[in-house]
């Protein structure tokens, strides 16, 4: 049993370790979208992907250790159970940070892109200003051309 908790361990902090790269990743990819890097950006998702890909292989790795019905403290002693407890925790909360950086990009990411959608929006009026800034519809039948006024 003593191996198989040194095991269990092992597994949690290269999961820990890969979770910190993931977290340096997503802060990365942070910085490159606010400065418009788009090379390093499809390097970082590459990389994601890799990171990534090494989780799934770690979460396999521990199913096969405590079984498929994924209850890892049930063969742990009961005095060793609270040290598990605490790097579950940590990977929760690089979880949570992960995900809130995540939501933190995209949210960028979609202000970014509404802002260029208004600017391509205004070129593509070209010189059609009226459109832009001309009163309502029902209010541009009643304004008469001001040169007729003058003549009468």
């Amino acid at each position: 049993m003593k191996k198989d908790l040194k095991d269990i361990k092992a597994v949690f902090h290269k999961k820990i370790s890969l979770f910190k790269e993931l977290l340096n990743c997503v802060s990365r990819e942070r910085d490159n979208l606010i400065d418009l890097d788009v090379k390093n950006i499809w390097t970082l998702m590459e990389e994601k992907q890799r990171i990534v890909n090494a989780i799934e292989e770690t979460d396999n790795e521990l199913k096969e250790m405590v079984g498929t019905k994924g209850n890892i403290y049930k063969n742990i002693p009961v005095n060793e159970r609270p040290s598990v407890m605490e790097l579950s925790k940590t990977l929760s909360g690089l979880r949570e940070e992960i995900r809130v950086r995540l939501e933190e990009n995209v949210t960028f990411i979609k202000e970014t892109l509404g802002f260029f959608h208004e600017i391509i929006s205004i070129f593509t009026m070209g010189n059609r200003s009226e459109i832009a800034y001309s009163p309502t519809k029902s209010a541009k039948h009643k304004v008469q051309n001001v040169i007729y006024h003058n003549e009468v």
